[in-house]
């Protein structure tokens, strides 16, 4: 089950274990950070030199005072602002970008690509992003489903979406079709904390007409279609458009306009076809994969373990909502009890089914 319906939007009563036991194994959500620090993300600025001191010191000043400046050097850890602070577990370093001034008028573009090492992860709530002093006058929010070889578009953000965008400013949405459809709003966010104002794709806002008929729902998910693949990811990433900028100066003042993030972030739960609670990473491939419940193996949990194949492998289920169904695959049979008839194992229910070892039977 998707935990943002019970955590982000508390619509979904989920059954106590001790009442009513789910019969699905969900994936626990987790944040991007604790997976940057577990070696299972990575983030990325491009183009590199667009990370301010990488090619010498430079000058970065404030948007609100212009006379307050600091100076950037990638090599000096005490001066450097580079993009995996925006990953690290403190809310006070930064990435910071270079002064546009040296790209005026050109238009200055930044990616910042956050990658889950080819996951397929389930995006559960909100994309945070939290900015230095400002957000940016024009962005969009990406993500990939194929480690980053095609993108498509979350959400438009822009003080003006008509010339940014030609896109109208959405605020609502009500069926399917616009959920899925990316929309335009402006980047207006919360500045509660000094120096930071924080932006968010509202993805449970977006959701919260969709579910409240929760059988339609988890229908509608578990066909694997259009809105599985709105919620499944495995790359995010932030396309800065144009920072923003003052009524005083304007982009005359180059050193001024940049942009800065303290921290991206979302709750993401891996993809484990409802057989597996959290993935893992494989030091010796470095490739990462779920913990496996249900007799199931794979990264993704998506095939029965040798002599478990009873019965075809299925995905587990939401459905009947809310207990769900395991969809465990089923030891084999196995003649007279202790592997005989030269210890091949045989399926009651499909004679013809033979040859495939059961737990401690040797093949034929």
């Amino acid at each position: 089950m998707l935990m943002f319906l019970a955590v982000a939007f508390s619509l979904v009563a989920r059954p106590a274990d001790t009442q009513l036991q789910r019969q699905y194994v969900s994936s626990q959500p987790v944040n991007l950070r604790l997976l940057y620090a577990q070696d299972m993300a990575t983030v990325a600025v491009t183009p590199e030199d667009a990370t301010c001191g990488m090619q010498g010191s430079q000058q970065i000043c404030s948007l609100v005072d212009p006379r307050i400046c600091q100076n950037c050097l990638a090599s000096d850890p005490r001066i450097s602002h580079l993009p995996e602070l925006i990953l690290d577990p403190s809310n006070s370093t930064y990435w910071q970008s270079s002064p546009w001034g040296d790209a005026y008028p050109s238009p200055f573009v930044v990616n910042v690509t956050v990658s889950l090492l080819n996951k397929m992860y389930i995006l559960e709530g909100d994309v945070t992003v939290r900015f230095r002093t400002s957000a940016p006058e024009a962005m969009v929010l990406q993500k990939s489903r194929d480690g980053g070889v095609t993108w498509t578009a979350y959400q438009f953000f822009s003080i003006d979406c008509v010339a940014d965008f030609s896109m109208e400013e959405t605020n609502s949405v009500s069926v399917i079709a616009d959920v899925l459809a990316p929309s335009c709003v402006k980047p207006s966010g919360s500045d509660a904390e000094p120096g930071v104002y924080m932006i968010k794709f509202d993805l449970t806002g977006k959701l919260n007409p969709l579910i409240e008929n929760k059988e339609s729902f988890y229908s509608e998910l578990e066909k694997h279609g259009p809105l599985w693949e709105f919620l499944t990811l495995t790359d995010l990433r932030l396309v800065l458009m144009r920072p923003a900028s003052s009524l005083s100066g304007g982009a005359s003042n180059g050193a001024k306009l940049h942009y800065g993030i303290y921290s991206i972030d979302a709750a993401l739960s891996c993809d484990c076809n409802l057989h597996g609670r959290y993935c893992e990473l494989d030091n010796s491939t470095s490739q990462v994969h779920c913990n496996c419940t249900h007799n199931t193996e794979g990264v993704s949990c998506e095939r029965c373990q040798a002599g478990y194949q009873a019965l075809p492998w299925q995905p587990g289920s939401n459905l009947p909502f809310p207990v769900g169904t395991a969809n465990e695959c089923q030891v084999m049979a196995v003649l007279s009890g202790s592997c005989p008839h030269n210890n091949f194992t045989v399926n009651p229910k499909h004679p013809s089914v033979v040859n495939r070892t059961a737990p401690g039977c040797s093949s034929m």
